[in-house]
């Protein structure tokens, strides 16, 4: 890709999902706070919920706050000439002759909210190429998403590392299971080469993005095997197949100053008032660290690993054993590569985040 500079300043969007009953405009505020808002020179809510719908106060909230809220159009699947500016195929790779359409046909044997999820994140991509050549940075985060930083966001650590590292073109946020890695002796934020792009929580480089895109797709890039993530199949998949070959996808490792984690779903049972309050306790510090050595040791061993699959080898190095006598069961504190946080009673009840 061209060498293309950069700026600090960053797109940011969430999502309105079907059935989703997260507080938006509050957890927006979280998001501003925690990924730094003077670095924030847009913001978008995408509202793709062709199903159960968000309270309608919900969206009259943001709009009384000035935030732009812009409905997910679900016929660009559909959409050849649409799809062709994220995907290209080689001779043979796709058995339409349109990968961007193979992959829609991958999803058709699951959900509609599958499909809609896909939607939004193509109309998140395309924002991110369409915003103004002040933006630099283009953020996405789903709406459950819990943040805590030290001192600096998110997003003035990411433009760190992409000032560090030319060849990066997204990055992933440190999760808790980094939460005790400090900053580099340089101050900056280290990144360690990765293979898989979350579109959970991503922090993508506009200027190399459009350099990179339509997306040169080949037909390995349609094995199961190789894409490993394929009964998931989604633009965020093919992408990390496609940029595993390039080394542009990078795992931020300084989670004692910043880090992302998504709750179980199980938190959605609750009420608004529930996810303040844990954003509220985040935002404060108080959540589980890896606090013994041999903890810790053991995370950074296993961090060394490439997961090949969801199952979490991080699962195991987290596990800690809470009281006394043989039965008592390890007390998880993270799942999927430490992206998922696991929800525990015993430890919510001390005023712990989760």
């Amino acid at each position: 890709m061209t060498a293309v500079t950069t700026t600090n300043l960053a797109l940011f969007v969430t999502m309105l999902s079907p059935g989703d009953k997260v507080p938006v405009p509050q957890m927006l505020f979280h998001h501003y706070r925690q990924l730094g808002q003077r670095n924030i020179a847009e913001v978008l809510v995408l509202d793709n919920q062709n199903g159960p719908r968000q309270p309608q106060e919900a969206i009259e909230t943001l709009s009384q706050l000035g935030v732009p809220v812009a409905p997910v159009d679900h016929a660009v699947l559909n959409d050849s000439t649409f799809l062709d500016r994220f995907f290209r195929a080689e001779a043979g790779a796709s058995p339409l002759g349109v990968p961007g359409l193979d992959v829609v046909e991958r999803l058709s044997e699951w959900t509609e909210k599958r499909r809609s999820y896909m939607s939004g994140i193509l109309h998140f991509i395309d924002r991110c190429q369409r915003a103004s050549d002040r933006i630099g940075m283009c953020v996405f985060l789903d709406a459950d998403i819990f943040l805590h930083r030290a001192q600096r966001g998110l997003i003035d650590l990411a433009y760190d590392v992409f000032e560090a590292r030319k060849e990066l073109l997204g990055l992933q946020p440190p999760t808790v299971c980094h939460s005790h890695v400090p900053l580099g002796r340089d101050g900056l934020c280290e990144a360690k080469n990765w293979w898989h792009l979350s579109s959970r929580n991503m922090i993508l480089h506009r200027g190399r993005l459009k350099a990179a895109l339509p997306l040169h797709v080949r037909s390995s890039d349609f094995d199961a095997g190789l894409t490993r993530f394929w009964q998931f199949a989604s633009w965020t998949n093919m992408f990390s197949s496609v940029a595993r070959r390039h080394g542009w996808i990078g795992w931020m490792q300084c989670g004692s100053e910043a880090f992302a984690i998504h709750p179980d779903r199980s938190l959605q049972e609750h009420d608004h008032h529930y996810f303040v309050y844990l954003a509220n306790r985040l935002e404060r510090g108080l959540f589980d660290r890896p606090g013994r050595a041999a903890m810790r040791y053991r995370l950074e061993q296993i961090g060394r690993l490439q997961p090949l699959s969801n199952t979490s080898a991080w699962l195991k190095a987290w596990s800690v054993v809470r009281g006394q006598g043989q039965n008592v069961a390890p007390d998880y504190v993270a799942s999927n590569m430490c992206q998922d946080m696991v929800h525990s009673s015993p430890r919510m009840s001390v005023g712990l985040a989760w």
